[in-house]
């Protein structure tokens, strides 16, 4: 009815009743009608609609996959002496970003900023998606150094056009990206990242997104967890596979603990990481699990490469306690070396009492090992203890 009255030129309705009525209709997607509504306002003789009419009807044209036909209005609006706008040019670009038109969108967004108009979150939203990778990436840089946020379902969607190309990196970045833009990425959108990076066996880029998810403090399935564990733990990366291992206790984990302790423990003496291995030895006390002589041997040789010798010491007792026998040669090592420490570290008194506690076990002291104890006698002066045991050196 709108468009019999305008090429009836009746004056049945104001320039403004049309440019109403082209909102109204655009906000409902019918862009077919909105292009008919403009060309009958020209042919009618009504005033030429403002820049905002142009850009609600470029944005349903565009809408119902026309993008052509959006673009076409630029160029009308400058024939007919209308300003295009930032909003018109964001408008259009959706048009071409919505069709997939990466070659169209680059051209409107080089031409936009050609004409010294500044890209708004509106223009990054529409283009992201329809970029080159490269753009994208950098089109979240510009936007963190302008502060800008880029709406969330934009980045969910970027981030997943990236892991669906195989792009894991610029998933990780367009992650980690929307972070620092104040965004709050669902868990999901975390574990989508960190499996895709672990199936390319990208661990780096994976154990990025699972540093970043933790520090989220969102409650992730253990299930996950023990998942992620397998593919770090399988592919030799065997240091994030413990603190994979860890976030899984933390997170209630409790399927298959005994074996998982065990590849645990033995990650760790394969890495030569003693603390860990005393964390998760004291972590499997606490949950009344099997400690078995693989679990203690894998403990104690991670603590022997890390020179942590009064651990080494304190897990022989465990096992000498549990009627596990140890070779004599390895006890001797370990009371020498928690003695040769604690001297070191000015505790003598300790000291004294292992060495006193070698003679019942049938270890005899080195020649260096006594010296050392006179030594830290003397300095302590306790000179009746270096006396005792400079007669037994000389004896």
């Amino acid at each position: 009815r709108l468009v019999k009255a305008l090429a009836r030129n009746d004056g049945a309705f104001s320039n403004q009743d049309l440019c109403v009525a082209i909102e109204m209709l655009s906000a409902k997607g019918h862009g077919a009608q909105c292009r008919r509504i403009i060309d009958g306002m020209w042919d009618g003789g009504y005033e030429v609609p403002d820049s905002y009419t142009y850009s609600v009807a470029a944005a349903a044209i565009g809408e119902s996959g026309r993008p052509q036909e959006a673009e076409e209005l630029l160029t009308e609006m400058r024939e007919h002496g209308v300003p295009v706008t930032l909003s018109n040019y964001n408008a259009v670009i959706r048009a071409w970003a919505i069709s997939g038109n990466m070659t169209a969108t680059e051209r409107l967004l080089d031409e936009l900023q050609s004409q010294n108009l500044q890209p708004d979150a509106g223009t990054y939203t529409a283009a992201v998606l329809a970029v080159s990778t490269e753009r994208a990436v950098r089109m979240l840089q510009e936007m963190m150094e302008l502060g800008m946020t880029l709406d969330w379902k934009a980045l969910r969607a970027l981030i997943g056009a990236f892991l669906a190309g195989g792009q894991h990196s610029q998933a990780l970045q367009a992650l980690l990206r929307s972070e620092n833009m104040g965004q709050w990425q669902d868990v999901d959108v975390y574990t989508s990242v960190i499996d895709s990076c672990l199936a390319a066996e990208s661990y780096d880029q994976a154990f990025q997104a699972y540093q970043a998810l933790l520090a989220k403090k969102r409650r992730v399935d253990p299930q996950e967890f023990q998942k992620w564990y397998r593919s770090f733990y399988d592919g030799g990366e065997l240091e994030k596979a413990m603190e994979v291992f860890s976030g899984y206790l933390s997170a209630g984990g409790s399927a298959d603990l005994n074996n998982l302790f065990k590849e645990v423990m033995a990650a760790c003496d394969e890495v030569g990481d003693g603390l860990s291995a005393v964390r998760f030895l004291s972590k499997m006390k606490e949950m009344h699990l099997k400690l078995d002589t693989q679990v203690y041997m894998s403990a104690m040789s991670a603590c022997e490469q890390r020179d942590l010798w009064p651990e080494v010491l304190r897990i022989m007792r465990e096992m000498e306690a549990s009627g596990v026998r140890m070779e004599s040669g390895r006890i001797a090592k370990a009371y020498t070396e928690s003695i040769f420490l604690d001297l070191r570290q000015g505790r003598v008194e300790r000291a004294y009492r292992m060495f006193l506690d070698m003679e019942p076990r049938g270890i005899s002291p080195s020649r260096s090992l006594l010296e050392a104890m006179i030594q830290g006698c003397e300095k302590a002066k306790r000179r009746d203890r270096a006396e005792q045991l400079r007669e037994q050196l000389l004896g």
